[in-house]
C-alpha cells in the first residue's frame, strides 16, 4: 500500500464518506496512526499508553475497513502478546470516534497453560477519537491502569 492510497469509504448504510485515515488516541493514551487504506486493507502503527514498555515505541498494525466498520491487529512480539480491536465509526458530541472491543492474548509458559491457559485472555472496551492538529499525548492526563490496559478494569496510576 501506500501512503496516496484512499482516504475514505462510502458506507452502504448511509452512503456518506467516512476517512479513518490519520491519528486516533484511546482514554489511556495509545494512539492508532492509520497511514494506508487501499481495497479494504488497512496499514498503520500504533503506540501503547499503557504497560510497563517505552510508550513511544511503534508497533506495526493492518487491519480491515468495511463501510464504517474497522477491524486491526498489533503484535506486541518481544513482549509476548497479540491484540485485535474490532469496531464502528461513529460520531460524539466531541467529533468523529471509533468505538471498539479488543481481545488481547498473551503467552503462558507451556508448563503452566494446564491449570492457567485462560489468565492468557483479556478483552475490553476502547474508544479512540480522532486527534486534531499537533494535539501533544501527555501520558499523565490520562486513565493508565497497573494491571489490565483497559476496561472493565479500571485500576489506574492516579
Amino acid at each position: 500500500m501506500n501512503a496516496s492510497a484512499a482516504k475514505s469509504v462510502l458506507t452502504k448504510k448511509t452512503g456518506e464518506s467516512v476517512n479513518f485515515l490519520g491519528l486516533w488516541r484511546n482514554q489511556h493514551g495509545s494512539e492508532v496512526h492509520l497511514a494506508a487504506l487501499e481495497n479494504g486493507l488497512l496499514e498503520g502503527t500504533f503506540k501503547t499508553g499503557v504497560g510497563a514498555h517505552d510508550p513511544d515505541e511503534e508497533f506495526a498494525l493492518t487491519g480491515f475497513v468495511s463501510d464504517d466498520l474497522i477491524s486491526f491487529s498489533v503484535n506486541f512480539g518481544k513482549y509476548g502478546c497479540l491484540t485485535s480491536w474490532s469496531g464502528q465509526h461513529t460520531w460524539g458530541l466531541d467529533g468523529p470516534r471509533i468505538e471498539t472491543m479488543w481481545h488481547l492474548a498473551r503467552a503462558i509458559p507451556e508448563k503452566l497453560e494446564a491449570r492457567h491457559l485462560w489468565a492468557g485472555f483479556w478483552t475490553g472496551a476502547d474508544t479512540f477519537k480522532r486527534v486534531q492538529g499537533e494535539e501533544k499525548r501527555d501520558l499523565n492526563l490520562f486513565d493508565r491502569p497497573t494491571m489490565s490496559p483497559s476496561y472493565p478494569f479500571k485500576v489506574s496510576l492516579k
